[in-house]
């Protein structure tokens, strides 16, 4: 389907409005639909990356959150001084909620990574958000933190 959605793009419009419903599972699986076309054509969602970073804090499945987290992972978020603040925020947001599934969290925390490299006075806020949630986090989002903290 991602391939279809290459050679259609009118099909981006549909499957970008379907994962910000709460229609499940439409919506998780059109955002993996996005992620997936992402990922075979680099730029794919570039010029909708406002759209979708003023939508993940909205949306409704972890799903959703989980594939297009994954797609604005490839691109240089800090380009926009908005588009960065956003993505900051809402990362800091689902690494402290107890709430969102691993798979967010650890897409939340990539999104941090490379946020930190634009900002590193940051890093100081997720060494913290770490030692606060330590007990709560798993064994794999500690090693990530681990990775990302340098320690």
């Amino acid at each position: 389907m991602a391939a279809i959605t290459l050679k259609k793009p009118e099909l981006k419009k549909v499957f970008l409005e379907v994962a910000f419903t709460n229609q499940y599972p439409w919506n998780m699986r059109s955002a993996n639909i996005l992620e997936k076309a992402d990922e075979l054509q680099p730029g794919f969602l570039k010029n909708d990356i406002s759209f979708i970073v003023d939508s993940i804090p909205k949306a409704t499945h972890d799903g959703t959150k989980r594939c297009l987290m994954k797609a604005l992972g490839r691109y240089n978020l800090c380009e926009d001084d908005e588009i960065c603040g956003k993505c900051a925020e809402f990362s800091f947001n689902f690494l402290k909620s107890a709430t969102e599934a691993i798979a967010v969290r650890y897409h939340a925390l990539n999104i941090l990574e490379q946020i930190i490299k634009t900002y590193p006075d940051l890093k100081h806020e997720l060494y913290q958000i770490s030692l606060l949630y330590k007990d709560e986090v798993d064994k794999g989002l500690k090693v990530h933190f681990r990775k990302v903290l340098n320690i």
